[in-house]
């Protein structure tokens, strides 16, 4: 018997079953975003879902510069910025004075913040304070970031996550008189104030694992 063009027509669609195994397919892809990362399915997976398995994870997308606190790659290594925010002064009144805890590098925060993050002469440093209590993520600590790596992050994603017109904490001690550097998130110009009288914003990174 000689088949209607709406015969014809019916026998060219997927069935049931294999429309509601690619249902299934496209929902089980993980929600990574979290993670600063994005997951898709290749064309095999797809296809392989037609007969009613679904395929693990095959393929993953690097995390987006802006997305979730990512800033992009800083000397080969991934760095991510809190969502939280402080402000206040660097340090409490008793830091005020000479003082040196040998956090006065421009590029490793995380050396500076470790070696602030104690009491120096008997007062708190409390902008590292309030980086060492943000829960790590992946195994991985935050800290204040160093000069340099303030200035990379703001110049990365300042448009969407710092405020503008205001100036934001470093780890990067400037001398013994209790000068800490600070940075502009408008062009990340350099300025300097006084550890327990200056009031800045406090915004912590960590690197990826």
């Amino acid at each position: 018997m000689e088949l209607t063009t709406r015969d014809r027509r019916m026998n060219a669609m997927p069935s049931f079953r294999t429309c509601l195994a690619m249902s299934l397919a496209l929902a089980a892809v993980p929600n990574a975003a979290a993670a600063g990362t994005y997951v898709f399915r290749s064309k095999a997976a797809v296809i392989g879902a037609t007969s009613g398995t679904v395929p693990p994870v095959t393929e993953r997308l690097p995390p987006q510069v802006g997305v979730n606190g990512y800033a992009g790659k800083l000397n080969g290594r991934d760095v991510w910025v809190s969502s939280e925010e402080r402000l206040g002064t660097w340090g409490s009144f008793g830091s005020e004075g000479p003082f040196h805890s040998g956090g006065s590098s421009r590029d490793d925060g995380k050396a500076n913040t470790d070696a602030q993050a104690s009491h120096i002469r008997g007062a708190e440093v409390l902008a590292a304070q309030f980086c060492k209590s943000l829960a790590p993520i992946d195994g991985q600590p935050w800290h204040l970031p160093a000069f340099n790596e303030l200035r990379f992050v703001i110049g990365a994603i300042r448009y969407a996550s710092f405020q503008s017109g205001q100036r934001y904490w470093t780890s990067s001690e400037l001398d013994a008189a209790a000068n800490v550097l600070s940075v502009s998130a408008e062009g990340g110009a350099q300025s300097s104030g006084k550890a327990a009288n200056a009031t800045y914003r406090t915004r912590c990174i960590r690197y990826g694992a």
